[in-house]
C-alpha cells in the first residue's frame, strides 16, 4: 500500500524529469517562508490529536493527516503536502512520524520538525505502555476483547483506505482518460507485485499463488526509481541526438540539490541524532541492556520499508528470534493491542 501511494503521487504530479523526482525527495526549504504560519502549538495540538485518534497507522493516517493540516486548519498546500508523503513513502520508518516531520519542518523548520513528529508518536505509544501495565497481571479473557475490537477497527481502516482510493481515482478523471487508466495500469502492476501472491495464499489458492512472483515495497521502490532514471537517461540522450553522456545526466541529477540543501539535511540530520540520544539516556541509565534494545530499535527502523504490517516480521527477526521477548507475549500481546490502539505500530 505504501509504495502504492508513492507511485501513484509521483503520477498524479507528472513527474517528466529527475529534476521533479529530486524536487520531491528534497523539497526546497525556501517554501517555508512564503507560507502564513499559524503558530506552532497549533500545530503541534494538531498532529497530537491525530496520533489520539489515529487509528490503523501507516497508510491509513495519510487522508487522516491530509483532512487535518490542508482542509481544516490550512497549515500546508496540497502540493507541499505531496511532497511530505512522497519523502515518506521513500525512506524507511514510521510513515506518520515522517509525514508529521515534513509537515513541521515546511511550516516551523526543525522547531516544528521535531515538534510535530514527537506529537504524532506519543499518545499511541503512551497508551501502548499504558495498556500493557494494566493488563500485566490479566488472563485471556482481557486480550480476547482486545482482539474482537481489532476486527471492527480492521473494518474501518479499510472503508477509510477505500475512501481515500476512490478520491485519488476521482483526482485523475479530472487529467482525462489516458492518465486516468495510466495511473490505474500502475495500481494494478504494484498489486500485482506486491499483495496478489500473499492474498491468493490467505483465499487457499498456494497452488496458484506458488507459480507468482513478490516483491518487498522497497525491491519495488528500487525498480520504479530505475525505470525513472533510465527513461529520463534516454530521452536526454535522444532530446540531444545522440550525443550526450549519460553520466552527463547523474551528474545534473545531484546538481539540482544546492550546497545550500546539502548543508540544511546535515544540520537536520545531526539534529535527529542529539535528540535521539537525549530521548535514550533515561532508557540507558534504567536498563542494563538498553543499549541493546536501542540498538536493534535503530536497525529496525532503517529495515522498515512497507508500513507497520511489514515491520511485524522485521521486529520478530530482530526481538523475538533473539529472544528478548517472547512469541506468545508478542504475537499474544504486544500485536494486538498495537492493533487496537491509534497511531503508528512501529512507535508502539
Amino acid at each position: 500500500m505504501k509504495c502504492m501511494i508513492l507511485l501513484v503521487l509521483l503520477f498524479r504530479r507528472e513527474c517528466k524529469s529527475m529534476e521533479d523526482y529530486t524536487a520531491a525527495v528534497f523539497p526546497a526549504a525556501e517554501s517555508v517562508k512564503t507560507r502564513e504560519k499559524s503558530g506552532l502549538g497549533r500545530l503541534a495540538t494538531s498532529m497530537f490529536k491525530i496520533g489520539l485518534i489515529g487509528f490503523g497507522g501507516g497508510s491509513a493516517l495519510i487522508p487522516v493527516i491530509e483532512e487535518e493540516v490542508v482542509t481544516e486548519q490550512g497549515l500546508v498546500k496540497d502540493e507541499d503536502y505531496e511532497q511530505a508523503v512522497i519523502s515518506a513513502c521513500v525512506t524507511p520508518g514510521a510513515l506518520p512520524v515522517e509525514i508529521a516531520a515534513g509537515v513541521g519542518r515546511r511550516t516551523y523548520g526543525i522547531r516544528g520538525m521535531l515538534a510535530a513528529a514527537f506529537a504524532i508518536a506519543l499518545p499511541g505509544a503512551f497508551l501502548t505502555v499504558l495498556l500493557l501495565s494494566a493488563f500485566s497481571g490479566s488472563r485471556n479473557s482481557s486480550f480476547e476483547i482486545i482482539r474482537y475490537l481489532s476486527v471492527g477497527l480492521g473494518g474501518f481502516i479499510c472503508s477509510l483506505l477505500a475512501g481515500y482510493s476512490f478520491k485519488t481515482a476521482s483526482d485523475f478523471s479530472a487529467f482525462g482518460r489516458r492518465k486516468f487508466f495510466s495511473a490505474l495500469a500502475i495500481m494494478g502492476a504494484v498489486f500485482f507485485l506486491t499483495g496478489l501472491k500473499p492474498l491468493l495464499s490467505l483465499l487457499g489458492l498456494e497452488g496458484i499463488a506458488e507459480h507468482l512472483i513478490k516483491l518487498s515495497t522497497f525491491q519495488v521502490l528500487i525498480l520504479s526509481f530505475i525505470v525513472m532514471f533510465t527513461v529520463y537517461v534516454a530521452k536526454t540522450f535522444l532530446r540531444r541526438g545522440g550525443k550526450q553522456n549519460p553520466s552527463s545526466a547523474s551528474q545534473r541529477i545531484i546538481k539540482t540539490v544546492s550546497r545550500q540543501e546539502y548543508a540544511s539535511i546535515l544540520k537536520e540530520s545531526l539534529v535527529w541524532i542529539v535528540f535521539a540520544a537525549v530521548c535514550s539516556l533515561p532508557f540507558l541509565f534504567l536498563c542494563r541492556d538498553g543499549i541493546h534494545y536501542i540498538l536493534k530499535g535503530l536497525v529496525s527502523s532503517l529495515m522498515s520499508f512497507g508500513g507497520g504490517d511489514a515491520y511485524l516480521s522485521v521486529a520478530d527477526g530482530l526481538f523475538v528470534e533473539s529472544g528478548m521477548i517472547s512469541q506468545d507475549a508478542f504475537y499474544g500481546i504486544l500485536v494486538p493491542i498495537a492493533n487496537v490502539l491509534p497511531g503508528s505500530i512501529l512507535c508502539k
